[in-house]
């Protein structure tokens, strides 16, 4: 729900399109002149403007019918980025550029038998690195390989691994050894969406299409899919009824997420129940990003990891912040009891 992971947008419009890529920092300047710089958001999001990439009428039904049948900005599509859709580095116009199963390294053997890697592209620049990860590699273009006593060796598809193509995990039939590294290369689409105007209306008037006018058309990058209904907005609120525990006396655990709204009403009919937080690494510091109201029996609340946050109970009303903890190098909830 949310995606339509077999809808390529149409290659003719993309290759002439423009398509690019933007983080949102935030600068806080004092009236000294100093300033604080605030990551809004980690991630980059690829936008672009398809309207550049139609040329004739027929492109412009074509694009019609594909923004209909995705329900406008409701449901994602894959789309190839004309100048970033590789695994390697080199000009992907060059029809001599092809991948190599040594182009990447997804991830490195260790004793706990890992073998499930996501798909990544690392981009360089001089000592310092963004590390990308690819979640729609495109079908029949993965090659794998793992470095085994210093010699990279490339292994076979179906046989040495599998692709899940939907979301870009390699699955290795045999976990590598420990310090061995995973190779990978790939040709890849970006997740994208588009944008609320295109969602809303596109007006074209044919006798300006004629003359080369046509309006943005834009389309942005999804950096976390999924279709909520309107009363369950980020700003709106939930209610979690029933009892803590299930019916061999365990703990019943819901989770809460920004889809299901900012102010959660916990409403346990016994306690023993818990409330767990999404992933703290997939919001932003800062907060509140949730109001957790205990209106019934007493509560935990919980990370996604499981872990002790706070103790809930009858009518506590507790405020969720998230931090980043330099010492564990992320994301950490915190509970204010308000």
């Amino acid at each position: 729900m949310g995606f339509h992971d077999d809808a390529i947008f149409p290659s003719q419009i993309a290759v002439d399109s423009t398509f690019g890529w933007g983080f949102q920092t935030a600068i806080l300047t004092s009236q000294s002149g100093s300033e604080q710089r605030v990551a809004r958001r980690e991630v980059p999001q690829h936008v672009g403007d398809v309207s550049t990439g139609i040329l004739d009428p027929e492109q412009l039904l074509e694009l019609k019918a594909f923004h209909l049948a995705r329900r406008g900005a409701l449901y994602g599509f894959r789309f190839k980025d004309p100048l970033d859709h590789l695994s390697t580095d080199q000009d992907p116009r060059d029809p001599d550029t092809v991948v190599n199963y040594t182009d990447q390294v997804i991830g490195t053997g260790d004793n706990a038998g890992t073998d499930a890697f996501q798909l990544t592209k690392t981009y360089v620049s001089d000592n310092y690195e963004y590390v990308r990860k690819i979640t729609k590699p495109i079908l029949g273009t993965v090659v794998v390989g793992k470095v085994v006593s210093g010699t990279p060796v490339q292994l076979t598809e179906n046989s040495d691994f599998t692709v899940d193509y939907s979301n870009g995990i390699v699955q290795l039939t045999t976990a590598p050894d420990n310090g061995e590294d995973v190779l990978a290369g790939f040709e890849f689409h970006t997740p994208v969406r588009f944008e609320e105007d295109a969602d809303r209306a596109i007006e074209v008037a044919f006798q300006e299409f004629k003359y080369g006018s046509i309006p943005r058309i834009g389309i942005a990058e999804i950096l976390d899919g999924g279709v909520a209904s309107d009363e369950f907005w980020y700003g709106g609120a939930y209610t979690f009824e029933g009892a803590g525990t299930d019916g061999n006396g365990g703990s019943v655990r819901v989770a809460v997420s920004a889809t299901q709204g900012r102010y959660n009403r916990i409403d346990f009919t016994s306690g023993g129940g818990s409330i767990q937080l999404p992933s703290a690494d997939s919001v932003a510091a800062g907060g509140p990003h949730f109001f957790l109201h205990n209106i019934g029996s007493a509560s935990s609340i919980i990370d996604n990891a499981g872990t002790p946050l706070a103790s809930a109970s009858t009518n506590d009303l507790y405020q969720m912040y998230c931090y980043y903890n330099p010492g564990l190098e992320a994301n950490v909830w915190v509970a204010q009891l308000s």
